[in-house]
């Protein structure tokens, strides 16, 4: 262990940049005086006799001396090397020592190797990528996975360029950090595109290709043609639906939906919506099945990235704007219940009283389907004590598990309740003095399909933590 780094003050990690490694590294070693003067001036001399050495190979021995432009690009290619190795220990520390060690041939050579192995991970990266492509055509995604990012490939040069990126990328990613360069750029780029498509694949092609031809029509643009990335519609959609109450695997947003997210949203504190939308992001992932750390920590980021855009359109009453909607008039729900479509008052009285003329419980749920499309009617009808008994299964038979979950997450305490709880073990807010129908419905759910019942409540739990 070198003692000099235990005499002198600790080097602080986050005044080190990764995409400048060494330099930056030196620099901290400088400030905290880890490095003293002397041993600088000697690793710099070791990088010049290096540099001078590169530029001998790279004229085939005939010259020492080339462009500045080119020395320049070799002096890059150099430091990215050597950058790769120290950024491969355990700690700065670890790498600091290294350049004390005087190797920095050795620091160099086993760079290069690292990179020459990087290569061939985004080689195989890559043909991961083109096996789980997009299940639907995008000019810009089908041109950089298909030749554009083969250019990098034929083009890397890792004695004199292993820094640059000579290759076509068109294809946004949702998160892209191009302060990467070189071989590190392109295996973090397809690491990313294989996490999209895999999210990708969770959504049937149709509903991927409604969205994108819906963006298409609201850019007048063919949607094939657009420059958009196919995971940032997905997202934005997915949590619209989560947050009006319905699942994330629903990507069809209509003007109802927009209203009533606008009505929850003015219900709450503007300091509570980055909460809202990470909460909301961990749901999409959770009903998607998404859940390993690589994912989680390449999605999830995504709620605070899209916040400023979430609530400046919030303040400024431009939440359709944000995403892909259903054309006016389309049939677009899939679900009984349809957000923002609660009766008047004389309306819900007049379909009460039809339901109360009914003897059959059939009948009675076949006004319910027809003219009920909201929790909060159906709760009314409920309550008005118009139907008794096996009547209730009538109506449950004929919801969906969004909707029984959205019926259900009403009757959770109000505290956040764990996504998924047993029924047995939720705490449920009624008394005995209430109405029946909630006996009903639990009974309903634990008489059933137990996977049902666990589904059902999984996503009630969702519900009541949005």
């Amino acid at each position: 262990m070198n003692t000099s780094l235990e005499r002198h003050g600790r080097l602080r990690p986050e005044n080190i940049d990764p995409h400048h490694f060494t330099v930056s590294l030196l620099n901290e070693g400088l400030r905290s005086g880890a490095l003293t003067p002397a041993q600088l001036e000697r690793i710099q001399a070791q990088l010049m006799s290096l540099l001078s050495e590169a530029i001998t190979r790279y004229t085939r021995g005939e010259s020492s001396s080339v462009r500045t432009e080119t020395a320049q690009g070799i002096l890059q290619s150099l430091l990215y090397s050597i950058d790769i190795c120290l950024r491969e220990m355990p700690a700065p520390e670890q790498a600091m020592e290294a350049l004390q060690g005087g190797g920095l041939a050795q620091t160099h050579a086993r760079g290069q190797e690292i990179a020459l192995s990087y290569v061939e991970q985004a080689r195989q990266l890559l043909r991961e990528v083109r096996d789980t492509r997009l299940s639907v055509y995008l000019a810009a995604y089908s041109d950089t996975i298909d030749g554009g990012i083969d250019d990098f490939f034929e083009h890397y040069d890792v004695r004199f360029g292993v820094h640059d990126t000579t290759a076509s990328i068109d294809y946004p990613l949702l998160s892209d950090d191009m302060s990467w360069t070189g071989v590190v750029y392109i295996k973090r780029y397809l690491e990313s595109l294989k996490l999209e498509n895999m999210l990708c694949a969770c959504y049937k092609p149709a509903d991927i290709g409604a969205l994108l031809k819906g963006c298409g029509l609201k850019y007048r643009m063919d949607g094939p043609e657009l420059l958009v990335n196919a995971c940032e519609l997905i997202l934005k959609n997915a949590l619209c639906s989560v947050l009006v109450g319905r699942g994330a695997d629903d990507l069809t947003i209509g003007r109802a939906d927009i209203d009533l997210l606008e009505s929850r949203l003015r219900r709450l504190e503007e300091r509570r919506l980055p909460e809202l939308l990470q909460r909301a992001m961990r749901v999409v992932l959770q009903q998607l099945g998404i859940d390993d750390p690589a994912s989680e920590r390449y999605f999830l980021p995504f709620a605070d990235a899209f916040y400023p855009e979430f609530v400046t359109a919030f303040r400024e009453n431009a939440l359709a704007g944000l995403f892909v909607t259903a054309r006016e008039g389309s049939t677009s729900s899939r679900y009984y219940f349809e957000a923002g479509k609660q009766l008047g008052d004389e309306q819900l009285r007049a379909v009460i009283d039809r339901i109360r003329g009914c003897r059959d419980g059939e009948r009675k749920a076949d006004i319910i389907e027809s003219e009920i499309h909201s929790v909060e009617d159906l709760v009314e009808v409920f309550g008005s004590f118009s139907l008794f008994g096996g009547e209730y299964t009538a109506v449950f038979d004929r919801m969906g598990d969004h909707e029984l979950a959205a019926l259900l997450s009403g009757l959770l305490e109000e505290e956040p309740l764990a996504a998924g709880p047993a029924l047995a073990d939720a705490r449920w807010r009624f008394d005995d003095s209430e109405p029946g129908w909630r006996d009903e419905l639990l009974n309903y759910l634990q008489a059933g399909d137990p996977d049902r019942s666990k589904r059902v409540s999984r996503l009630a739990g969702e519900i009541r933590n949005i």
